[in-house]
């Protein structure tokens, strides 16, 4: 297999990861993608599987429908900081469903270990 082959490769697994990361922040199904993008349920699948990649056109619409920009589907670690940005707003739908004593029980914890 040539370097180009190899890049590519590469590139198809790291679009893969990051659209499988930003499906599940968005809650969105692989076939609600595809609606939304106007590419195949199929097409989607593949991507997400890294069997192919996409066009310009379609990374575009994905990145739309995420609202992200199109390359942060093809930067690498993308899919770490989205797991991220979903623990954190997990943390804070919890926080804001506690009661006001939990509240500040959870603050002067933080304040303690941010110091």
């Amino acid at each position: 297999m040539g370097s180009s082959a190899l890049h590519n490769e590469h590139l198809r697994k790291v679009l893969a990861k990051n659209v499988k990361a930003f499906l599940a922040l968005t809650e969105l199904s692989e076939n609600a993608l595809a609606q939304k993008c106007k590419i195949s349920q199929k097409q989607v699948n593949n991507i997400t599987n890294a069997r192919t990649g996409c066009g310009i056109d379609a990374l575009y619409e994905m990145a739309s429908v995420f609202g992200c920009e199109p390359w942060q589907l093809i930067f690498e670690g993308m899919e770490k900081s989205i797991s991220h940005h979903q623990r954190l707003s997990r943390l804070v739908s919890r926080y804001s469903k506690a009661s006001e004593s939990d509240q500040d029980l959870i603050e002067n914890v933080a304040s303690k270990t941010t110091r």
